[in-house]
């Protein structure tokens, strides 16, 4: 007697992971869906929809995530990942601040018009570490917009970016 087929939950991954803005693990989005994919087969769709581009796979191992990809969630996600890198090397080398501070006053003459992100930049860089840091890897709208006036990420060298970025694979 042949097995009765189960529906294709592709379409029932990618709601979860559109309503999920940090995404889920393999084992989060099995619980969730309803359709009560195997491994296997929810393996095989999360590797589809990631040849597709349509999810990216954010770590490694055990803390993988997967999350939903548009060309503005993925560039947001690249500032993200190089931000928390950032935020990782000014926790072992505070001096940084003062480069991020010098390239702040360079972003200031270049681009008038976003002044307002500079203010809040110039704000966070002389107040206390931990708001600076919160702000440079807070998942949010207003995180991500403040992210595109960054003085920040040319405190990373190529090799930091790269390492940063691998955690980023589609």
């Amino acid at each position: 007697m042949a097995r009765p087929r189960q529906p294709d939950p592709t379409s029932e991954i990618l709601s979860i992971l559109a309503t999920r803005s940090s995404g889920a693990t393999a084992a989060e989005l099995r619980s969730l869906l309803r359709s009560h994919p195997s491994q296997p087969t929810l393996s095989r769709r999360l590797t589809e929809l990631r040849a597709s581009g349509e999810v990216v796979v954010v770590g490694r191992g055990p803390a993988t995530r997967y999350q939903i990809a548009t060309g503005s969630d993925l560039s947001r996600l690249r500032s993200r990942l190089l931000h928390e890198a950032v935020a990782m090397k000014l926790l072992r080398h505070p001096d940084l601040v003062d480069r991020a501070t010098n390239r702040l006053a360079l972003l200031r003459k270049s681009n008038p018009s976003a002044r307002r992100h500079h203010d809040r930049w110039r704000d966070l860089l002389a107040g206390p570490r931990t708001a600076l840091l919160r702000a440079m890897t807070e998942n949010s709208d207003s995180a991500s917009d403040l992210r595109k006036e960054s003085p920040m990420t040319v405190l990373l060298d190529p090799k930091e970016r790269e390492r940063a970025l691998s955690q980023l694979s589609r």
